[in-house]
């Protein structure tokens, strides 16, 4: 039986924010919760609406049924949205509706935490997603929070006179030893 590598599951939640720059939690509740949770209960198949005033705005949480669809549900939710505009407040921003997409989270987030160097761990991430990678039906691993090593050399002109150096030289074994060591990880 054929497998998708990456599969589209669809969670049968909406979350729909609506904006309103400056106003207070509690002005929110009266004036942009209530009108847009009254509006919403109606649509067909909402198992559950959870609803959060907020400074600046308010955001609700829309879950349906087993027998969501999504593409109905959306134009529901637009159309119940597009009907409560004119009884809220003149300034509240457009409706911003997202449908909740699990394709968008990683599955596993692993954290490397310990009483070591910062290189050690570097190193220790490192060989982790080697590792990891190496599994199967493993698609992408990603390393986040590493720094990248940078070097900053300073040349005195006066001191490389002194010994008679050459700046050409002084490139040439920092690239060397930048390479050797690119080369044996």
């Amino acid at each position: 039986m054929p497998r998708e590598s990456n599969p589209d599951i669809q969670i049968p939640i909406i979350s729909v924010f609506v904006g309103l720059p400056g106003i207070s939690a509690q002005d929110s509740e009266k004036l942009l919760v209530l009108p847009i949770e009254n509006e919403l209960r109606s649509i067909e198949g909402v198992r559950e609406l959870r609803a959060f005033a907020t400074n600046d705005g308010a955001h609700m949480i829309l879950e349906f049924g087993t027998e969501y669809d999504n593409k109905e549900v959306l134009d529901n939710v637009r159309s119940k949205l597009s009907n409560i505009k004119s009884k809220l407040p003149v300034e509240a921003e457009s409706a911003i509706i997202n449908e909740i997409n699990l394709s968008l989270f990683p599955i596993l987030n692993v954290g490397l935490i310990g009483n070591l160097p910062e290189r050690a761990l570097t190193e220790i991430a490192r060989k982790l997603k080697k590792e990891i990678e190496s599994l199967p039906n493993i698609l992408k691993v990603e390393v986040a929070g590493m720094r990248k090593e940078t070097v900053e050399v300073i040349i005195e002109p006066t001191v490389l006179t002194k010994y008679n150096i050459q700046s050409n030289e002084i490139f040439q074994a920092i690239s060397r030893d930048l390479l050797q060591k690119v080369m044996t990880k």
